[in-house]
């Protein structure tokens, strides 16, 4: 198709022939690496989501909960949130 052929030219074929394709994964390259899910983010909360657990809790500690509501801005890891970044109820700022 027309658009795929044009990017081919424009961009893809500037670099090395390993990260030529989007969809092509291997262990020497990847386009569409797995995200850190240690690292932290920022993301907003969309819609009151009530109490919600943050993490496991480490040597012996209780699980970190937090209230979650519409507009709440959160520096989390990336790990515990990842589920309600896919159905939408966060979105990463």
């Amino acid at each position: 198709d027309l658009e795929a052929e044009h990017l081919q030219r424009a961009a893809l074929s500037k670099f090395p022939k390993v990260y030529q394709s989007f969809t092509e994964q291997s262990a020497d390259a990847d386009m569409v690496p797995a995200p850190n899910l240690d690292s932290f983010v920022f993301c907003r909360v969309e819609r009151d989501l009530g109490d919600f657990q943050l993490d496991d809790g480490e040597s012996g500690a209780p699980p970190e909960v937090a209230h979650l509501a519409r507009g709440d801005l959160l520096a989390v890891r990336f790990a515990p949130i990842q589920g309600l970044l896919e159905r939408g109820d966060v979105q990463l700022v």
